[in-house]
């Protein structure tokens, strides 16, 4: 499988911008279901418009994916870092057991104690894939370019 990484170059990134990742394991599973880096990122923007919704609590998310066929647990890191962990099927599992949920929260608390730094090394080494920016997807850019234009 090749991997896709639309990661910028480090003068493009700025402090505190949205940044999506998905762990490895999660990209295989991704790629099996054919769920796409788009779908993911726009997932993310949905998670950010209505972030109680999706919340399973202590900043661990639940996301439906490929018309609702698929789970996703995504991790956040202060709203801005958001990690696509885990991925399962509707039909061979409801929901995820408690003690998954406090694994999942453990691993958001660490995930949010990493820098940039931490984060681009951990890229770098094949630990995570950075999928997407600032989580807007083109009908969303096009939609904010509408939106400029009405205002002029």
């Amino acid at each position: 499988m090749p991997k896709t990484n639309h990661l910028p170059e480090q003068s493009e990134k700025q402090a505190g911008e949205n940044r999506v990742f998905k762990a490895t394991k999660f990209a295989t599973e991704a790629t099996k279901r054919k769920i796409s880096d788009e779908e993911l990122c726009e997932a993310i923007a949905q998670i950010q418009a209505s972030p109680k919704t999706y919340s399973v609590g202590g900043e661990v998310y639940k996301k439906r994916l490929n018309d609702n066929m698929d789970r996703s647990i995504v991790l956040a890191k202060g709203g801005t870092h958001w990690f696509y962990a885990h991925l399962f099927q509707k039909k061979n599992q409801d929901n995820i057991t408690s003690k998954e949920l406090d694994a999942f929260k453990a691993a958001a608390e660490i995930l949010g104690k990493l820098s940039g730094a931490e984060l681009d090394k951990a890229v770098k080494a094949g630990q995570f894939l950075e999928i997407c920016h600032e989580c807007k997807t083109d009908k969303s850019k096009q939609d904010e370019s509408k939106r400029a234009q009405t205002k002029k």
